[in-house]
């Protein structure tokens, strides 16, 4: 029986992960608590970037990964390196699974890098390292695309 849910987790991880959700969110901003981290009124517009890994749920292989980051709601582009995540919002949350690291992990390394385009959308490049805050092992994510202008 051991061999087989192994066997499920493995497999269940080589699958491709299915598309991204996105919300744009217009006056907001994350706040750090002794919880997470919340969602509040403020100057900010907030993106989620969540990507469902797969799996398989009876061996609670599925992992869900999501970049949630904030930029001030004047600003129609940014880029974001190393230097600023010290100052800004960013955070790579894990969710969904009974794993190390689940829940908001501080980025640390990358860029976050964006640019609204004539039809409201945003075009989004990322590829952003956190330090899990339990195995203190680097949790990467990866994201390149255009995503719907404000959906909330």
């Amino acid at each position: 029986m051991l061999l087989t849910a192994g066997s499920l987790a493995v497999n269940a991880q080589d699958r491709k992960h299915k598309s991204p959700v996105t919300n744009v969110i217009a006056d907001k901003t994350l706040v750090k608590t002794d919880d997470g981290v919340e969602l509040q009124d403020g100057n900010c517009t907030v993106f989620e970037i969540k990507i469902d890994n797969g799996g398989d749920q009876r061996v609670d292989a599925r992992m869900v990964t999501t970049l949630f980051f904030e930029i001030p709601s004047d600003q129609s582009s940014f880029e974001y390196t190393e230097k600023d995540f010290e100052s800004k919002s960013a955070y790579i949350l894990i969710s969904e699974c009974r794993c190390m690291d689940r829940g908001y992990n501080l980025v640390t390394k990358g860029y976050i890098r964006g640019s609204k385009l004539k039809n409201g959308n945003w075009k989004i490049e990322s590829d952003v390292v956190a330090m899990g805050k339990d195995s203190q092992q680097e949790r990467s994510f990866s994201f390149s695309d255009t995503i719907p202008a404000s959906t909330k």
